[in-house]
């Protein structure tokens, strides 16, 4: 460098911090991709799970039914008040 102007070592020291900022927003870039993708990866884990409870209530729901079904036929009435 000692045979540059001060203005090309400006020039060298900007184009090295250029490119060292490209190397770092490229990782960044990088890295955020990733993120997204554990991201959507853990949503879907999740969504699968939801589905999963949403079934058994509907299986619960629809064993209840039936439980009721089998008390009123039986004669069964609900209580008039509750004690608690």
């Amino acid at each position: 460098m000692p045979d540059m102007s001060i203005a090309e070592r400006f020039t060298a020291l900007h184009d090295r911090v250029s490119v060292v900022g490209q190397n770092i927003l490229a990782r960044i870039d990088t890295r955020i991709e990733e993120v997204r993708m554990e991201m959507r990866e853990g949503f879907a884990q999740v969504d699968q799970r939801f589905e999963q409870i949403d079934q058994r209530f509907e299986r619960v729901e629809g064993s209840l039914t039936e439980i009721k079904a089998l008390l009123v036929g039986m004669g069964a009435q609900a209580p008039d008040s509750r004690v608690n």
